[in-house]
This record gives structure tokens, C-alpha cells and sequence, in this order.
């Protein structure tokens, strides 16, 4: 889902109940094409991360505050979520909360909220889940961790305003489950505020 409008500086809030496994994520600063921009990840599945940063097609990085894993009960429900892994392409954002304090404010198999700051010309970007800064990242402040990254580059292909959206992966080739057959992401509450 993408939003017809587009904007700039802004805070968006909202709450959203995923399924695991499911592969989600908000997509700020979007492109039309709606997979071009920066996604807030909600990666709620083995491997995946929440409330960090990744490129889609603005360089692909992966800025993650951490890896998650969990155990997977009946219902899309999950269990035990803990620390998974690091991913060895991603770094961490200029703040990244710790898996731990994560741990302490999500809560599994229901409504958690979403706070997002999206503020400048390159934006810097920050993510807080029930109140808790989870990340923020300087996207102006890329070149030394991403390799051919060129903020200007992407400023002309994004410009100083995008559309807001809601995105979802298949499954990929290689048999990983990004996605559960009849799994859901729910979503409400969805707030706009220029700032």
C-alpha cells in the first residue's frame, strides 16, 4: 500500500500486530515506484530485525540494532524471542538499542506501537516501539559504511519528499520462509504529522 501523497518532514505513528513469520516493513521517503526508499523494518521472523533501517534500492544497506529469532507456536504465534545471529552485511545505526531493551517493551502476539521521525533534506530517521528510541540514523552520513554510497545520488532519485508505504516480501527462491502461507501483518491507528 502507498500513500497518494507525498511528504517531507514528518512523525508517523501507528500500531501494528504481526504474524510470524511475516516480512514487513513501512517504506518512508518512497519513491512512486513504491520499492525504491527507506524501510523501517518489521521483519518479525527468524533472522529478521525491528525498528532498524534498510536501503531498498538506496544502496541496500542494513542498518539493524540487532537479529531476532523465536519459536514458532500454532496460530502465527511465537515464542521466546531472543538474539539470533548477526547479519554479516548489516552494521549498526548511529543508535541501536540493545536486544534486551527491545525484549522488555515488545510484546509478542499483539499491538505494539511505532513512532517514526523522518527530518531533513537527506533524512535522519528514528524509530521508537512503546516509547523506546530503538534506532536512529544520520542517511546523509552513509559513505563510510556503505560501499558506493552517494547521499546526493539519492537525494535526486528520492527528492526532499516520498510517499509513505506499507511493504511485503514473498517468499525467496532459496526456501527461506519470509512469509507464512496465511499469515498477516495488521495494521492501525496510522497517524500523519507534518513536522
Amino acid at each position: 500500500m502507498l500513500s497518494n501523497e507525498k511528504f517531507g518532514d514528518f512523525e508517523l505513528t501507528l500500531d501494528a500486530n504481526p504474524d510470524w513469520p511475516v516480512d514487513t516493513g513501512i517504506m518512508v521517503r518512497a519513491h512512486e515506484l513504491g520499492s525504491v526508499g527507506f524501510q523501517i523494518l518489521l521483519d518479525h521472523r527468524p533472522g529478521g530485525s525491528i525498528g532498524g533501517v534498510y536501503g531498498n534500492s538506496t544502496g541496500n544497506f542494513r542498518a539493524y540494532p540487532f537479529v531476532l529469532d523465536g519459536d514458532e507456536q500454532d496460530g502465527f504465534k511465537v515464542a521466546n524471542m531472543r538474539s539470533s545471529s548477526t547479519d554479516k552485511d548489516s552494521f549498526k545505526p548511529d543508535y541501536a538499542a540493545s536486544v534486551e531493551d527491545f525484549l522488555a517493551i515488545w510484546r509478542p502476539n499483539r499491538w505494539n506501537t511505532f513512532r517514526i521521525h523522518c527530518i531533513g533534506r537527506l533524512p535522519v530517521i528514528k524509530v521508537w516501539i512503546n516509547d523506546t528510541l530503538i534506532s536512529q540514523l544520520d542517511t546523509g552520513q552513509l559513505s563510510d559504511q556503505v560501499a558506493g554510497y552517494d547521499p546526493e545520488t539519492i537525494f535526486k532519485l528520492l527528492g526532499r519528499t516520498g510517499h509513505i508505504g506499507f511493504e511485503v516480501h514473498d517468499n525467496d527462491s532459496m526456501g527461506y520462509n519470509r512469509w507464512a502461507p496465511g499469515a498477516v501483518c495488521r495494521w492501525k491507528n496510522i497517524q500523519l504529522k507534518d513536522l
